[in-house]
């Protein structure tokens, strides 16, 4: 674990994986946020390196501990030119806004309506 806080906890999975993926976890499994986050089997079958966020209370990650944990994986964070952020649930919100201070590789696809 690389962040141990009192609303949210951060991990981190080793892979072999040229991009680094960033989760947000959903709510209601805050009784699993200090050992396990979205999306961790896949990353550890598919050696995806990654860092989970998993909140310990269901408060959208509306703390400051985001950003206490953001500096504290800057180390990893720039080891790679490529950035994925995803959340599920309640952690979209998050991974939208933090995206840019992750420096998440951003794409833009058009759409067309009607």
């Amino acid at each position: 674990m690389l962040f141990d806080g009192s609303d949210l906890a951060v991990h981190h999975t080793p892979g072999e994986t040229p991009y680094l993926l960033v989760v947000f976890g959903p709510a209601g499994v805050t009784n699993t946020a200090t050992h396990d986050y979205f999306g961790r089997a896949v990353s550890e079958k598919k050696r995806i390196e990654t860092i989970g966020f998993a909140a310990k209370i269901d408060n959208w990650y509306m703390t400051p501990e985001v950003d206490e944990a953001i500096a504290i994986i800057q180390p990893i964070l720039d080891r790679f030119e490529k950035i994925i952020v995803l959340g599920m649930s309640m952690g979209a919100h998050t991974a939208i806004k933090k995206a840019r201070r992750l420096s998440a590789e951003i794409s833009q696809k058009g759409c067309t309506s009607g």
